[in-house]
């Protein structure tokens, strides 16, 4: 895919071409050649100080946050809020899959779980090809994979959900944390159903 065409809809400023774009992360260590590697801020590291690795690893292109990076050879955009812009990114890139599917999102302190595993069975003895996202972990009818979250980041969860779609899935069932909400993980899903459970201090 295009870099223009993931940068859809994203205000950036910087020297973009149409270079050819495999793959989309925040994680330097996933970066191969032509991923585009998207500079976020995380709790422990900042995805700025991570930038030269991931060039030397091969990223076609790199969105950052306004602050200076030094001269390289591929394009590098800035943007205002690069969480915002990786979970907008990923969707183009991915294609918008949650478009085409039934999903419904939990949030709450608690609860979310057993309500996600509940309505994943109702669903599947209505006989809905469905998939389920959260603390469990990423499940599919052929099986259960760890994520480590909740809710993964953007990149990640678009990709489960591309996933999903194009094994036949057309409903999906979701965690949503209130971290996720707030680190902007979520902002280009399109959920169908939104359930709230509750909310207690945590």
């Amino acid at each position: 895919m295009k870099l223009s065409e993931i940068l859809e809809n994203i205000n950036f400023t910087g020297n973009m071409n149409e270079c050819e774009i495999t793959g989309i992360t925040h994680d330097s260590r996933k970066v191969k050649d032509g991923t585009l590697f998207v500079a976020i801020k995380g709790e422990n590291n900042d995805g700025y100080e991570y930038i030269s690795e991931a060039v030397e690893k091969g990223a076609a292109a790199i969105i950052a946050n306004g602050r200076k990076v030094g001269l390289s050879t591929i394009p590098i955009v800035h943007v205002e809020d690069t969480r915002a812009a990786l979970s907008l990114a990923s969707a183009n890139f991915f294609g918008h899959p949650s478009q085409d599917m039934t999903i419904v999102g939990i949030t709450g302190t608690n609860g979310k779980t057993s309500i996600c595993q509940m309505i994943t069975h109702v669903l599947k003895s209505s006989g809905y090809p469905v998939g389920s996202l959260g603390t469990l972990g990423f499940s599919t009818p052929s099986g259960m994979l760890s994520t480590g979250f909740t809710t993964p980041e953007s990149a990640e969860l678009q990709q489960f959900l591309n996933t999903l779609k194009c094994g036949g899935i057309s409903h999906a069932v979701m965690e949503v944390s209130s971290h996720a909400l707030e680190m902007h993980r979520i902002d280009d899903v399109y959920i169908d159903y939104a359930i709230y459970t509750h909310l207690t201090q945590d």
